[in-house]
């Protein structure tokens, strides 16, 4: 089978779960099946990140989109410019005015992001319901489709910034998406949560859910990593459309773990990731005071992942106890012996952070939402707490009972055995192409 993958992100290292979660899954499919993979390069990092996917997968084909072959694309379509036919002076002219004109949008965002923070409006500030994406120009949205019509059987779309490109791909070709986080979904929770919800937010929202679902009817298939997003597109899309496909998990020897007690928390997530760090200021701002007023003293608080000096400082001045300690290597061994808190509240999907926590043999707390599509239930694998007093209850439940903690952590680590079977999760994803496609069923 003929292949084609399309991210908007370098898949490469494995520092967020939406990159773990494409990379698994094109590692395994490459062993199979004839694989492409399409990137755009935004930053100059990304091109070294691809020479090791190459060097990783050497028997992928690589189609880069960089400023070198939008150039030569250009070069050979020259009637894809915006300027296509002007003279020189009025193509500088316009070059300038668009310069300007994206320069003063952002400038304006930035602006209005600040006076949202002012007003102690941080869900916002930081929400995607106003946010564009940049990377679907003429020339891109022109170099995938040429890229899409050398014969391929399945042309795969992953994550919502690239959803619309279901509109450049040639007819002919079967078109799926996989659906990481169902937008409007996060959308709504958002909204929810502004300090004051305006006329213009209501219809920005329905707006976007409107798109979303246009986009979402003109793919073959859509695919969802859990079973609850495939159910909430049900009401919107034909069932036949649907279809769920977990995302495979990194395989690790488990053998050199035995179970720690607990005496510090850990949250693993990157700060870029919006509901990561709308969790943990709700975790600083709310639990945490919540925990101290039970009259404990409170633990070392490590936070993996990337995070921005604002953010930092935010956060440790309402927590002093917060360790952020980067990107770890060896995440399992660092997971071992520490309390996972998921104080997740905004969007859907699968969280991998669940079930990175799980194989290490942690035990976890988390809200709903954060193990929402998951195997995780109150009580036999983790505690689940919706509110900031009762998420600080649960919290300090766990760390005064060490017997608790490792009955949870025995439990979560052995309901993730499917999870962790890469075979199974692969055979799954490719009964969807075949499906797609008129292979009979095996």
């Amino acid at each position: 089978m003929k292949l084609l993958y399309i991210t908007p992100w370098i898949p490469y290292p494995l520092t967020n779960g939406g990159n773990q979660a494409f990379f698994m899954m094109a590692d395994n499919v490459r062993k199979h099946h004839d694989l492409s993979v399409l990137l755009y390069v935004h930053h100059s990092a990304d091109k070294a990140y691809i020479d090791e996917l190459k060097k990783l997968w050497p028997d992928v084909t690589f189609y880069i989109f960089d400023d070198e072959t939008e150039h030569e694309f250009l070069m050979n379509h020259p009637e894809l410019s915006p300027y296509c036919g002007m003279s020189r002076k009025d193509k500088m002219q316009c070059k300038s005015y668009n310069f300007v004109m994206h320069s003063m949008q952002r400038k304006i965002a930035r602006k209005r992001r600040k006076w949202d923070a002012s007003h102690d409006d941080y869900v916002r500030s930081n929400s995607t319901l106003y946010m564009e994406n940049s990377d679907l120009t003429i020339s891109f949205c022109s170099y995938v489709n040429d890229v899409a019509s050398k014969g391929f059987d399945i042309v795969q779309v992953e994550f919502y910034d690239y959803l619309p490109l279901v509109y450049a791909l040639p007819q002919q070709c079967k078109k799926v998406f996989v659906h990481h986080e169902l937008r409007f979904v996060r959308n709504e929770i958002e909204v929810e949560m502004f300090k004051n919800v305006l006329p213009s937010d209501i219809m920005m929202r329905e707006k976007k859910k409107a798109e979303e679902l246009a986009a979402l009817s003109a793919y073959d298939a859509v695919i969802t990593l859990t079973d609850i997003d495939k159910n909430i597109l049900k009401d919107h899309l034909p069932e036949g459309k649907l279809f769920t496909s977990p995302a495979i998990t990194q395989t690790v020897s488990l053998e050199h773990l035995s179970f720690k007690p607990a005496k510090d928390l850990v949250f693993v997530g990157n700060g870029s990731h919006f509901p990561n760090a709308d969790g943990m200021l709700w975790f600083c701002s709310e639990i945490a005071p919540a925990m101290k007023a039970q009259g404990i003293k409170m633990p070392t608080i490590y936070v993996t992942g990337n995070w921005d000096a604002k953010t930092k400082e935010k956060l440790t001045g309402l927590c002093p106890e917060i360790v952020f300690s980067g990107f770890i290597d060896d995440l399992q061994s660092f997971l071992n012996g520490k309390l996972s808190v998921v104080p997740i509240r905004i969007g859907s999907g699968m969280r991998m952070k669940l079930i990175d926590t799980a194989c290490a043999g942690a035990p976890i707390v988390t809200t709903s939402k954060g193990c929402e599509g998951l195997p995780f239930v109150d009580g036999k694998n983790c505690l689940i707490a919706d509110s900031a007093e009762d998420f600080a209850k649960a919290v300090t439940r766990m760390l005064a009972d060490e017997t608790l903690q490792q009955t949870l952590a025995v439990n979560a680590q052995s309901s993730q055995s499917n999870m962790l079977n890469e075979s199974k999760l692969l055979e799954k994803r490719i009964a969807v192409y075949e499906h797609l496609i008129g292979v009979p069923s095996r």
